[in-house]
């Protein structure tokens, strides 16, 4: 995997991933767990999908010292338009 991704590697992110996917795959099956869910990831999704975006278009992982420096410099925006 590409430095950006490599903490996908890592036995406890796959665990959690795991654990992830089958209250996913539960929720899905309890019509009243799957209304809250829905609502829930109307949030989540959009956000993950930003972050992940963002992870996968720089393979650096920005350590921002100076907000003013990072704005100007861009690498806000593949989040951003994850987010959107």
């Amino acid at each position: 995997l590409p430095s950006g991704w490599a903490w996908l590697e890592n036995g406890w992110v796959m665990a959690i991933v795991a654990v992830l996917l089958v209250v996913e795959i539960v929720a899905d099956k309890v019509p009243a767990l799957d209304s809250v869910n829905d609502i829930v990831q109307t949030f989540v999704r959009p956000t993950a999908g930003g972050i992940v975006f963002g992870s996968g278009t720089a393979a650096q992982t920005a350590a921002v010292s100076d907000p003013g420096a990072f704005a100007q410099s861009g690498q806000w925006i593949p989040v951003a338009v994850g987010v959107a």
